[in-house]
C-alpha cells in the first residue's frame, strides 16, 4: 500500500509541478496580455500627468486623449480576436 501511495503521489505531483506557472500571477495577468498593451499602458499613463500641469495646452490634451483611446480600442481588439477566432473554428459538435 504504502509503495502505491509513494508512486501515485510521485505521479501527482510531477503533473502539478509541470502544470503550475512558476511565476506569481498578478492582477494584471490575462491571456489576451501582449507587451503592445503594456507599452500602450505606460503610453496612456504619462501623458495625463503632464497634462495636468498645463490644463490650458490643447495640444497635450489631445496626445492624451489619443493615447487612451489607442489603448482602450487595442484591449477590445486584443479580447475580441481569440473570440472571433473560436468562432470560426466552432462547429456544432464542439459547443
Amino acid at each position: 500500500m504504502d509503495i502505491w501511495f509513494k508512486t501515485n503521489l510521485d505521479r501527482i505531483t510531477g503533473m502539478l509541478a509541470l502544470h503550475t506557472p512558476i511565476k506569481r500571477i498578478t492582477y494584471r495577468s490575462k491571456p489576451w496580455s501582449s507587451d503592445l498593451l503594456s507599452q500602450l499602458r505606460k503610453a496612456d499613463n504619462s501623458p495625463p500627468c503632464s497634462s495636468k500641469t498645463d490644463r490650458f495646452d490643447s495640444a497635450l490634451l489631445a496626445s492624451a486623449r489619443a493615447a487612451t483611446s489607442s489603448y482602450f480600442k487595442a484591449i477590445k481588439k486584443a479580447k475580441r480576436d481569440p473570440w472571433f477566432s473560436f468562432l470560426a473554428s466552432a462547429t456544432p459538435q464542439t459547443v
